[in-house]
C-alpha cells in the first residue's frame, strides 16, 4: 500500500492507494430481456453434490426367507417338532406371503421395527413386493 495526498483547492487529503486487484461488477441486465439478459442467465452455476446413493440390502445367504406379513415371519422361527406344527408353519409360510430370497437381489429400506426390516426390492416392479427380514439376516451395502 502506498501513501498519496492529493491536492484539492489547495487543501491536500491524504488517501491510501492499494495494489490489490478488484474485480469489475456484473453489468446490470438490460431491461426488457435480449440477448445480454440471456448471456447473463446462461451463465454456468457450481455443480451441486448429488444425494448419496440410498443403501441396498442383501440377504446375507441364499435361501433366506423374507414375508409380507410380519406375524408369519416370527412364527416361522419357532421349532417345529411334530407334523401337525410342520403343518402350521407350512400354512403359516402360504398364508403370509413368504418367499424364498437369494442374494442376487437387492432391496431398499423401508421400515425398521424392531428386530425386523421391511424391505422392498431396490429396482421398481422386480421381485414379490416389500418383505419383512430379520436384521440378522439381511446385510447393507453402502455406495460408495
Amino acid at each position: 500500500m502506498q501513501r498519496k495526498a492529493m491536492i484539492f483547492l489547495g487543501i491536500s487529503f491524504p488517501f491510501v492507494v492499494s495494489c490489490a486487484a478488484v474485480e469489475p461488477a456484473a453489468p446490470a441486465a438490460p431491461a426488457g430481456g435480449g440477448p445480454a439478459a440471456t448471456q447473463q442467465a446462461a451463465q454456468p452455476r457450481p455443480p451441486r453434490r448429488a444425494p448419496a446413493a440410498p443403501a441396498v440390502w442383501r440377504v446375507a445367504q441364499d435361501g433366506t426367507t423374507g414375508c409380507a406379513d410380519p406375524d408369519a415371519l416370527r412364527l416361522l422361527r419357532e421349532p417345529a417338532s411334530d407334523a401337525a406344527a410342520l403343518r402350521r408353519l407350512a400354512t403359516a409360510r402360504t398364508a403370509g406371503g413368504c418367499v424364498t430370497v437369494f442374494r442376487g437381489q437387492g432391496w431398499r429400506l423401508l421400515e425398521r421395527t424392531g428386530e425386523m426390516l421391511r424391505l422392498a426390492p431396490a429396482e421398481e416392479g422386480a421381485g414379490p413386493g416389500p418383505l419383512y427380514f430379520w436384521r440378522d439376516q439381511v446385510v447393507e451395502e453402502r455406495a460408495g
